[in-house]
């Protein structure tokens, strides 16, 4: 059984937990539960979103977090982005750090929340690209130009990203690396778990991004990463998660 992950429902969690004690293969894709996991580097994908805004001069970088009760993806990006900040020698401002739920008007209602909060910001990294979109609305609906006055970044690169005005910057997930990683000892799991009656886990399977450049991140115009740095995007080692300031928690580790 492949799964997508979270369920953001313990009945349902305790069920496949159940299914998986009596030998049913199960596998997850995205993070949040426990068990087999195909799931994206969320750290790798955020550090490169911070670390360019703040390579092309950003200082006060804002973040739209996920869902709050998501100890999976969301958690892993919330995390990350303070590991970048801190890693980029950048100030954490609790009044831009507002959760977006994943979704357009989750991200509009936290773009409006960090506009009124008074604490300017220059660029904007979004932990999905349905929070980015809801953002650049309140953005200009409150006068501020995409990318002069305000950059935006998102996550997931959406087909809908490129349709946007400008074009988001997103990082990019390869979907197609979601199934390929699926070698034959996976494979094997999933078709033979049953039979053999074996509750082996099989250990996290991470996929590494890309981060695609487009009009809406400033002084990145249509640029494209070098071919060399993709590649090695690919084997860099993973950057270490740092734990996130009292003060700025939206998130209970897990």
């Amino acid at each position: 059984m492949i799964v997508f992950a979270p369920l953001r429902d313990p009945s349902r969690s305790r069920y496949l937990q159940g299914l998986s004690a009596q030998g049913f293969p199960v596998l997850y894709i995205a993070s949040g539960e426990q068990g087999p996991t195909i799931s994206v580097d969320n750290a790798s994908g955020i550090h490169q979103a911070v670390t360019h805004l703040a390579e092309h001069g950003h200082r006060r970088i804002a973040f739209v977090a996920g869902d709050p009760n998501d100890g999976g993806d969301s958690a892993a990006r919330f995390y990350a982005y303070h590991s970048a900040m801190a890693q980029n020698g950048l100030e954490i401002v609790p009044e831009l750090i507002v959760p977006g739920w994943h979704t357009f008007s989750g991200g509009y209602a936290a773009a409006q929340s960090m506009l009124h909060s008074g604490v300017d910001f220059t660029a904007l990294v979004s932990s999905d690209d349905n929070c980015a979109i809801g953002t650049m609305q309140a953005l200009r609906e409150s006068g501020l130009q995409i990318p002069r006055d305000v950059a935006v970044i998102g996550f997931d690169d959406q087909p809908d990203a490129m349709a946007q005005v400008p074009p988001l910057a997103s990082v990019h997930i390869p979907l197609l690396c979601l199934v390929n990683p699926m070698d034959a000892s996976q494979m094997s799991f999933l078709w033979r778990a049953r039979e053999l009656q074996t509750h082996k886990a099989l250990p996290a399977t991470p996929i590494r991004e890309l981060m695609l450049l487009r009009q809406s991140c400033k002084d990145s115009l249509l640029k494209w990463f070098p071919l060399s740095r993709l590649l090695r995007s690919f084997t860099s080692a993973s950057v270490q998660h740092a734990s996130a300031p009292a003060s700025c928690r939206l998130f209970t580790p897990v």
